[in-house]
């Protein structure tokens, strides 16, 4: 029974492809269109838009996350402006001559909420991975429509 344990345990072990990576800093400023694809202006407030942001950032493997974001609604009433991020986080990346060793692990993400919000983070900050057969949701054709998200990243 114990080699049985331990022939399943060395299988799966063995199945997960570990990579040379290295920890990098990686920052970066973008602003949340206020068009949403189905033609409506769309506004956020800042606390949705940081933590909305920190969550799916953490999610794709970051670490040290710092979030800040201006504009967006004002909660004391006035001009709503388009939300302004600026973000700074750790990701792993893939290094030959790494000292840390990753591997790539699948995020799936799925969501009946924010889907403007959730694409627009993504086509900004995707880049900034290491990820593998990254598809997601492109167009949200309402605000309560489906976002979808499954990718490889390395952490």
């Amino acid at each position: 029974m114990k080699s049985i344990l331990l022939v399943l345990v060395i299988a799966f072990g063995a199945s997960a492809q570990m990579i040379d990576a290295q920890t990098m800093t990686k920052k970066t400023s973008f602003r949340i269109s206020s068009i949403a694809d189905f033609g409506s202006r769309v506004y956020y407030n800042c606390d949705s838009v940081e933590n909305q942001v920190e969550s799916l950032m953490e999610r794709f493997g970051a670490t040290n996350v710092s979030v800040r974001c201006s504009g967006g609604l004002n909660p004391w009433g006035g001009f709503a402006t388009e939300a302004f991020v600026t973000l700074s986080m750790d990701v792993m990346v893939s290094d030959a001559n790494g000292a840390m060793r990753g591997e790539y692990q699948t995020v799936k993400v799925n969501s009946f909420d924010n889907c403007h919000l959730l694409k627009e983070v993504v086509d900004n900050t995707h880049g900034l991975f290491d990820v593998q057969d990254l598809d997601y949701t492109r167009r949200c054709t309402r605000t309560n429509a489906r976002f979808k998200l499954v990718g490889s990243f390395l952490k």
